[in-house]
């Protein structure tokens, strides 16, 4: 081998045994490299398993911050300027937070807003691991957002600040991605229509809103409420004594745009007690009033929406207020020369056993009033009597002589007189009828009863029987119909001693004959008499074929029931020579004919 070989063979085996000792060099450069970032993970990973912050913050939600800041909310020429506290932040913050990590292997444990500096300190997981790293938000005019900003990252307690690669590994981490939205609409606090956020500005731990009234938007408000207004209720609201009712009237009427002067009233209003807004919205219709609540009330600006519509209702019942007067006149002239009794909370007339209702004032004394409003009046009883007038199903205006409420379908349905007036009428019921005859042939131990009368309204029955074995006699009962009918008194003589013991039942169903009508005994010669007179008169082929079943006489008239199924009457005429029985005829006609006939001397036609 020459000379010449020998020193390239060596020069190659120089060069590759550099090449081998720099690639030795490298791989232990990077096996150190990669040694020195275990370890440095390790201790910032070990760092934060002992570094998590110890503060933290439960705070409460926005919606109960403003429930009770609103009180101190005070609108300036600067506008209006609302404190939130950090606290408050940390709230929504960590509700926000929590929905982001939701379904991930993260959890917030954690965290504490610091308002001063706007840092978010969060103590996450992750599989066990503490991960207490502090972010800060800024405040973005453009969007009136508070929002997370990446600029400055900080791990553990201490808030070491981490830059470089470390500070890239972590904005690009798994955590900085889940909260790369997170932010917090500031707008909410202040009023979603009127009111524009400004700025946002940290005071010492709080952070300072401030916001101004856009006057457009005031005066659209305006506009939609004149497009809504209730045109009837102005006269009557008008009249009210209330300045502010007499203002809001006013505004609503007016054509032309608010004046420098109203816009600033209204801008104090609605940023301060907030009652010319609640007369304004009385006089508009339901579902604006909801639109402008709901709007008012999810920036922490209460109207009390029931209260609102109750007076508007109150306004809308006094639409009968004229005519009530006129009413109340009529119901005491018509009560001048008789005794007020009440049948169920109604006026009732005892002299001629009759309901009076408000129609009957109204048709009695000439009241010129509109059918669809006088449907839907009735008298209640409440510290006298009143009247009731259903502005809608749910709501009734109840107007007394020197006072008005406004209650609920539930409250009027408690008041006496509040139930539809039901006229009482002579039983056709079927049902009803066997059941009061089953219950009255156990009651006298017979197995048959003569029925003389028997009245009801659906509930309550008064109902006037005689027993088969003493037809000539009878007794009044009151009943009281629920599932089944009981007897409520088995023996009414007095009206009035029937109405005092119970109120609740409807006495127009009575009658007054029970009082006034004074019963004779028929003896069994003049019940022979008649069959022979009936005999002689061609009503009867033979009076032995026959008997009477039942008679009843009051001194002036016999009504009978003969065994063939027929009822007749006798006029009984009284002169010097003495009683004879002077005209006869068939119930039918007699009833037709002889208009002083008792009632309850005759048998009730059956069903």
């Amino acid at each position: 081998m020459s000379e010449e070989k020998k020193e390239d063979l060596l020069d190659n085996l120089t060069v590759k045994l550099e090449k081998g000792i720099k690639s030795m060099i490298t791989l232990k450069s990077f096996a150190i490299v990669l040694f020195v970032l275990f370890v440095l993970g390790c201790a910032i990973l070990t760092y934060m398993q002992f570094a998590t912050f110890e503060q933290f913050q439960k705070g409460e939600s926005a919606q109960d911050f403003l429930e009770i800041d609103k009180e101190n909310w005070v609108y300036e020429e600067h506008g209006l300027d609302i404190l939130i506290p950090e606290n408050v932040i940390a709230h929504e913050i960590s509700i926000l937070i929590a929905k982001d990590v939701e379904g991930t292997i993260y959890s917030l444990e954690n965290l504490y807003y610091d308002g001063q500096n706007q840092a978010l300190k969060v103590n996450l997981t992750f599989s066990g691991f503490y991960l207490p790293i502090v972010y800060y938000m800024e405040y973005f005019v453009g969007e009136g957002k508070l929002r997370v900003t990446y600029d400055k990252v900080g791990i553990g307690r201490h808030e070491l600040k981490v830059i470089g690669p470390l500070k890239f590994l972590i904005n690009r981490g798994r955590v900085s991605q889940l909260l790369d939205t997170l932010s917090i609409d500031l707008t909410q606090y202040g009023m979603a229509t009127g009111l524009n956020l400004m700025s946002a500005t940290p005071i010492n731990q709080d952070l300072k809103l401030n916001f101004v009234v856009n006057e457009n938007d005031i005066q659209a408000i305006i506009e939609q409420m004149r497009g809504a207004i209730n045109k009837e209720l102005l006269p009557i609201y008008r009249a009210s004594s209330s300045p502010l009712a007499a203002e809001a009237v006013d505004l609503l009427e007016q054509i032309y745009p608010l004046s420098a002067e109203q816009m600033k009233r209204m801008i104090k209003d609605v940023t301060g007690g907030r009652e010319l807004v609640r007369h304004l919205l009385v006089l508009t219709n339901e579902t604006m009033t909801n639109q402008i609540v709901l709007e008012l009330q999810k920036q922490g600006f209460d109207l009390d929406r029931e209260q609102i519509t109750l007076d508007r209702k109150a306004l809308e019942g006094q639409i009968i207020d004229e005519y009530a007067v006129k009413i109340f006149e009529g119901l005491e002239s018509y009560f001048a020369d008789k005794i007020v009794a009440y049948n169920n909370g109604r006026p009732f007339d005892l002299v001629n056993m009759k309901t009076i209702t408000v129609r009957d004032i109204v048709k009695n004394y000439s009241i010129v009033i509109d059918d669809s409003i006088l449907d839907r009046m009735n008298f209640v009883l409440v510290d006298g009597f009143s009247i009731a007038y259903e502005v809608d199903p749910s709501t009734y205006y109840i107007k007394s002589l020197n006072s008005f409420e406004v209650l609920s379908k539930e409250d009027y349905d408690l008041l006496p007189g509040s139930g539809p007036y039901i006229e009482p009428k002579l039983v056709t019921d079927v049902e009803m009828w066997q059941e009061v005859e089953t219950i009255l042939m156990e009651k006298f131990e017979v197995d048959r009863i003569f029925m003389r009368y028997m009245k009801s309204d659906g509930k309550s029955i008064f109902t006037i029987a005689s027993p088969v074995n003493n037809p000539q006699i009878y007794l009044s009962f009151a009943m009281m119909k629920d599932e089944t009918i009981h007897i409520l008194e088995d023996n009414v003589q007095s009206i009035e001693t029937l109405l005092e013991a119970h109120p609740d039942f409807n006495i127009e169903t009575a009658t007054r004959e029970i009082e006034t009508v004074q019963l004779k005994k028929l003896s069994e010669e003049i019940q022979t008499y008649i069959l022979e007179d009936m005999y002689q008169q061609g009503k009867l082929n033979h009076p032995s074929n026959y008997t009477i079943e039942y008679s009843s006489f009051d001194g002036k008239y016999i009504s009978f029931l003969v065994s063939n199924g027929e009822e007749y009457v006798y006029k009984v005429e009284d002169t010097s020579f003495g009683t004879y029985l002077a005209t006869v005829y068939e119930k039918e006609k007699a009833v037709r004919n002889w208009l002083d006939l008792p009632k309850i001397i005759l048998l009730q036609d059956r069903p």
